[in-house]
């Protein structure tokens, strides 16, 4: 029996639609795919973010989605693409670390590259529902 409990709250503490989150969700979203995905897949990864960005972009200037309500919580939606870029030097910068990781991860995995694929295939969504979310 745990002696400890955790009680998520959602965004309680960046806020749903701040500068704050909006960068770790992308950091955070760029360091899983370099630590995790198949080599094919993380390849492939960089050119579906700018599909989900241009989704992004289309269902902002519809008001749906993560960027309309970052735009309607007051953000600018140019402040946008900035923490994207920002997301991506992190991500440069954090490359030798995240590397040794993917190593260490490769090491120890419990299945096969193809499975973990099938897997990720198999809970997917569409880039564009990603971006009306």
């Amino acid at each position: 029996m745990p002696a400890a409990r955790v009680v998520h709250a959602y965004s309680q503490s960046s806020g749903a639609a701040s500068e704050t989150k909006a960068w770790f969700v992308e950091r955070n979203r760029l360091r899983l795919c370099v630590r995790c995905l198949p080599l094919s897949w993380l390849a492939a990864s960089f050119l579906f973010a700018k599909i989900r960005y241009a989704w992004h972009v289309a269902a902002m200037f519809s008001g749906q989605g993560k960027a309309a309500e970052f735009r309607q919580a007051g953000g600018s939606g140019w402040r946008l693409p900035w923490l994207v870029l920002k997301a991506h030097a992190d991500l440069i910068l954090s490359l030798p670390r995240l590397l040794r990781q993917r190593a260490a991860i490769t090491r120890t995995r419990k299945i096969a590259p193809a499975e973990f694929a099938a897997l990720l295939r198999s809970h997917s969504i569409s880039l564009r529902s990603v971006a009306s979310l």
